[in-house]
């Protein structure tokens, strides 16, 4: 499996610079990039051009969003072309979702089948959570997809729901995503409280 990290985001709600935000003493990116290397036989980053000097980061691959601002979905797409002919599936993940549990990770990576074109997570709301997701190489034959559920309306995909997915994490903290300076506060907070 080649685990996918999605880092070419602008982070405007942010205020810039959210791959390399500090959350106890790390770059957030690493924390996924530790996560992913631990299951994943390669480990590829996603990235604008503009951002080659950035990272520091030991990964196999860097690609690079062939239309820089058109979105995760489409940063995906560019991800899944360059896959090697034998590769069929990308483990994707977002730069700003630093506690990817591994039990949730192996247990998606074990839905991987060529019958699903894509394998992702919904909540209690019905909610998609495209990341972590498991991508089909099939999908790269689409010229231009803007959202997930553009993916899930025209594909067959496995959603997993809410009543499953908490059997392997519990709290969702694999979900938990930094988008606001906030939501880093408070991730820092939480740790402080389980340690």
């Amino acid at each position: 499996m080649i685990g996918l990290i999605l880092a070419g985001g602008r982070a405007v709600r942010f205020g810039g610079g959210k791959c390399k935000a500090s959350l106890a003493g790390k770059p957030l990116i690493n924390w996924v990039f530790n996560s992913l290397k631990e299951i994943c036989d390669e480990v590829w980053l996603s990235i604008r051009e503009e951002q080659k000097k950035d990272f520091d980061i030991q990964v196999q691959q860097i690609t690079y969003d062939e239309t820089p601002g058109a979105g995760p979905a489409q940063a995906l797409l560019g991800a899944l072309r360059r896959l090697p002919s034998q590769q069929k599936f990308l483990l994707a993940t977002s730069c700003d979702q630093p506690l990817i549990q591994e039990k949730l990770l192996k247990e998606l990576i074990s839905f991987a089948s060529p019958h699903y074109k894509a394998v992702l997570f919904k909540d209690e709301t019905g909610r998609l959570l495209p990341f972590p997701g498991i991508y089909h190489k099939d999908l790269s034959r689409e010229k231009t997809i803007k959202s997930f559920k553009e993916i899930v309306a025209k594909e067959n995909c496995l959603v997993i729901p809410p009543d499953i997915w908490r059997k392997w994490d519990a709290q969702g903290l694999s979900f938990y995503n930094v988008n606001y300076r906030d939501d880093l506060l408070g991730l820092e907070k939480h740790l402080l409280h389980i340690k």
